[in-house]
């Protein structure tokens, strides 16, 4: 019976986009990737195709969030591929403010480029910080991580934790 209800439990865990380990880490996909979520942040399914979110409990009325979205870069390259979306976030001068953008690396020594904006549409203001990580000669994983500008401060820590916390 003990090894029906262990199978049963490793065959939800694999149908699922994500299952906590033993050591912290989430793993999303059957064999995609693996990172530790913010303490105390809980996972928010994903209804059909793509990856579960992970959220924080509510603060003054909010949550923030991050985001798993896989893409795949142009020939000319990984940087040219992320100047490319930068310049078209500076182009966006209507609702796109507070634009900068950086090198990072995860723990487990995958390069990546981190984007930071302020977002304002309908009297909105929400600060997001797309962390693009190089996977190979052709794709990324872009973690998005979004609060309201007005707490993002309360958070960045648990961002950076968790984006650099990344492993195949």
């Amino acid at each position: 019976m003990r090894k029906i209800i262990c199978l049963i439990a490793v065959v939800v865990c694999l149908l699922s986009s994500s299952c906590k380990k033993d050591d912290g880490y989430i793993q999303f996909g059957v064999d995609s990737f693996q990172i530790i979520p913010p303490e105390g942040w809980r996972i928010q399914k994903t209804a059909g195709p793509g990856y579960d979110t992970i959220v924080s409990p509510v603060k003054d009325g909010a949550a923030a969030s991050i985001k798993f979205l896989e893409g795949f870069y142009y020939e000319e390259g990984f940087h040219h591929y992320i100047n490319h979306i930068f310049l078209g976030y500076q182009r966006d001068s209507k609702s796109v403010h507070h634009l900068e953008k950086s090198d990072f690396n995860t723990h487990s020594g995958y390069e990546g480029e981190r984007i930071v904006l302020v977002n304002s549409r309908n009297g909105s203001h929400q600060k997001i910080a797309m962390y693009y990580i190089r996977l190979d000669h052709k794709s990324y994983l872009n973690i998005q991580c979004t609060a309201p500008e007005h707490s993002y401060g309360d958070y960045h820590l648990d961002f950076e934790n968790c984006v650099k916390s990344y492993k195949k």
